[in-house]
């Protein structure tokens, strides 16, 4: 057994629906907390059965409309007499938004209601349900279209469900809802899968940190600080750095820090930022471990968005619904070397079977080949599609 942090990001080609916008594909799950009670969920990752609208809100750094929701029970109904109910929150209110889920039903769709965002606009999804379901502690999946009011402004959603930390410096996985705060970047870290620009960093928290007080939030590059950075102090609830901008290739690493000062408030920060990738109409789907285990000799998977604590032996545990999209490319990376005369092979999969997007590291050492990788293919994903990554590693 070989314990690793890894890191999954993909590649999207999205043809634009119009001149003037591009579209993104927002994707998210539940695979740590059950569904057998009400709770409120990111956009891209986890949730709580602790309805706190702070902890869960995705800040959008801009505007646009969200659209045609897709949620998967993964293949496990309700049962009994149990509707689950499935909406969107916008700044903490209800929205149109329904998805209902019968009790014999494994998913459902809402492609009649939209929503519109402003920038500075908190969102959050609300899964509830009618009675106690037959079939506890399930996983599901949701897939959302974003659809900027300026082309090519695609965003990178996160959130903590734990208070920022107040230790001189603590930092939080980009794009990837895994929980509270740590004392460790590399566990942090995650991999752009195209090169492009990051601007308007914007963050938002569940209450200010009081008077004389101050957090500084900041993305690190490459394990270095970066001058994009936003700092909330006083009686504020939220910032945004309008005035920097931050250069990303292909391969770099990107991580959140949080420095606190004057023993602040306790405060659940959530985070928002635009991403401009190179080529106009692409996206990147970001996914993050920081306690992945290998296991030679046998096949784990992941989800593709968001954040899973260990591989799991079970598929279904993994997989995420998503809407019509183009993947192009996967790019890879681990804190540790598979090791002598071994290979980690992680590939993509549809609806339970690989397709031709796979990416391998060998060896021991660092670097290129060995600890990161960037593979290109094309993947042809169609609405209702189930993804998620398997990894092998070889004896």
């Amino acid at each position: 057994m070989k314990k690793l942090l890894l890191t999954l990001a993909f590649f999207i080609a999205f043809a634009p629906l119009s001149a003037s916008a591009s579209t993104q594909v927002l994707m998210g799950g539940n695979f740590a907390n059950g569904l057998d009670l009400n709770g409120l969920y990111t956009l891209n990752g986890e949730g709580s059965t602790v309805n706190n609208n702070a902890a869960y809100d995705n800040y959008f750094p801009v505007g646009g409309v969200i659209s045609n929701l897709i949620f998967s029970t993964n293949n496990v109904p309700p049962g009994g007499t149990t509707t689950r109910i499935v909406t969107l929150l916008k700044n903490g209110q209800s929205t149109n938004f329904l998805c209902l889920v019968g009790p014999a039903q494994t998913s459902c769709t809402d492609s009649v209601h939209s929503l519109t965002v402003a920038a500075g606009d908190r969102v959050e999804m609300s899964i509830s349900r009618t009675a106690t379901p037959a079939a506890v502690n399930g996983f599901a999946s949701w897939s959302l279209l974003f659809t900027p009011t300026n082309a090519n402004d695609t965003v990178i959603l996160t959130g903590a469900n734990g208070a920022a930390a107040k230790t001189p410096e603590a930092f939080l996985i980009w794009a990837s809802f895994i929980g509270s705060f740590n004392s460790s970047e590399p566990n942090s870290e995650e991999v752009f899968p195209e090169g492009g620009t990051l601007d308007l960093f914007s963050a938002r928290s569940s209450a200010a940190p009081g008077a004389g007080t101050s957090y500084l939030y900041s993305i690190f590059q490459n394990a270095a600080t970066s001058s994009l950075a936003c700092y909330q102090a006083d009686t504020a609830t939220s910032c945004t750095d309008a005035a920097h901008s931050m250069s990303v290739s292909e391969g770099d690493t990107f991580s959140l820090s949080s420095v606190a000062t004057t023993s602040p408030a306790s405060l659940i920060p959530g985070f928002g930022v635009r991403y401009l990738p190179s080529t106009a109409g692409d996206f990147g789907l970001f996914m993050s471990s920081n306690a992945a285990t290998d296991a030679a000799g046998s096949t784990r998977f992941f989800s593709v968005t968001g954040a899973q604590g260990s591989a799991t032996a079970v598929e279904a545990s993994s997989t995420q619904i998503a809407n019509a999209m183009t993947i192009t490319s996967m790019s890879v990376k681990r804190t540790s070397a598979p090791g002598s005369s071994k290979t980690a092979t992680y590939t993509l999969r549809k609806n339970g079977a690989d397709t031709a997007l796979t990416c391998s590291l060998t060896g021991t050492g660092s670097g290129s080949g060995i600890t990161t990788n960037t593979c290109s293919g094309s993947v042809t994903v169609s609405a209702g599609d189930l993804l998620n990554t398997s990894v092998a590693l070889s004896s």
